[in-house]
């Protein structure tokens, strides 16, 4: 029994320890997620540079295929094409779109919080036909 005893008792100091993990964590990841929020709203880079445009001086400058990225960032928002038809004539896969499209910037400001915000691109597969 005393086996079984210590056994348990490890047990429970174990899952407390576990806690405590995942607390650190989730308060590990809000600071993180902060962090992205307040780069995102200053037009910061998070990570890389979007498709389209360079960084140079810590400042997003248009590459030499930004119209591309508007035409494309256009295409998905006002015409009714499907994300394959898009893909096929800018001569991208559709993965490489949607990758495009999350990480679109448009006049200096990184555009990927806010569509993660509002969910525009959450869904992004059921536009993929």
């Amino acid at each position: 029994m005393d086996e079984v005893s210590e056994l348990k008792k490890e047990n429970e100091n174990l899952k407390k320890e576990m806690e405590i993990l995942k607390q650190k964590l989730k308060e590990r990841g809000e600071i993180q997620r902060k962090g992205m929020v307040k780069k995102a709203s200053q037009g910061k880079v998070m990570s890389r540079v979007a498709f389209g445009y360079n960084l140079e001086n810590e400042k997003l400058v248009p590459a030499q295929n930004f119209r591309e990225v508007e035409e494309i960032f256009s295409e998905f928002m006002n015409e009714n094409l499907s994300l394959r038809k898009i893909a096929e004539k800018h001569k991208f896969s559709v993965n490489g779109l949607k990758k495009i499209l999350k990480s679109i910037t448009i006049n200096n400001e990184k555009t990927n919080f806010l569509f993660g915000v509002f969910g525009l691109l959450d869904n992004i597969s059921k536009f993929s036909n």
